[in-house]
């Protein structure tokens, strides 16, 4: 490990086997200065929580139909109205996903994503950033420049696209929804070929 001589500054490789828990003295080879280093404690890493998410969006409406639609998913949901409330925010809470408009107040959506993608602690917290298309006074980016993002939407398809794509990021197959509404759909359509049918005869 490397720590700093608390005199002159320079730094000194120091074999972490020699260290106890109490701390071992070490002398300084440039200065002379004797200096005690603790070995460092073992603290466990916090894991993600794959029931939290955060959401940033400075549009109160939008925010509230996003809330309305995780909370039908039972999400537990954490909110931010601006950049640096979001980094705060998903380096304590540590939520399984963002999503964050583009347009944040104090810190961009997309430099809030790359500073999360960039920390061990945070890189594995999921990002879809949502972005105001047709509002001109808003920041718009192409949907091909992530920074690092998992997914982008636009907050016109919110309702729509949003939990599939949710879905998607967590590895939800939607084999299972697919079957249910074609089922009906394959009944519909036989019912209406017999009908074809019986008409002709």
């Amino acid at each position: 490990m490397i720590v700093i001589c608390p005199k002159c500054k320079i730094k000194l490789k120091i074999d972490e086997g020699k260290l106890t828990s109490e701390g071992s003295r070490f002398k300084c080879p440039s200065c002379s200065t004797v200096f005690l280093v603790k070995k460092p404690l073992d603290i466990p890493k916090r894991a993600i929580d794959n029931n939290k998410i955060l959401v940033a969006h400075s549009n109160p409406a939008l925010m509230d139909k996003i809330i309305a639609l995780l909370t039908q998913e039972s999400y537990q949901i954490i909110t931010a109205s601006d950049g640096i409330d979001a980094m705060v925010k998903a380096m304590k809470e540590l939520p399984f996903l963002t999503i964050i408009e583009v347009a944040l107040p104090k810190i961009y959506g997309f430099e809030v994503c790359r500073r999360l993608k960039l920390r061990s602690e945070t890189k594995e917290i999921r990002v879809i950033l949502v972005a105001s298309v047709y509002d001109k006074r808003r920041y718009r980016r192409e949907p091909e420049s992530l920074y690092g993002a998992d997914d982008y939407i636009e907050d016109h398809h919110i309702s729509e696209f949003l939990l599939t794509k949710i879905n998607a990021l967590k590895g939800v197959k939607p084999e299972e929804k697919k079957e249910e509404i074609e089922k009906p759909v394959e009944e519909l359509k036989q019912r209406k070929d017999y009908r074809i049918r019986h008409i002709s005869l």
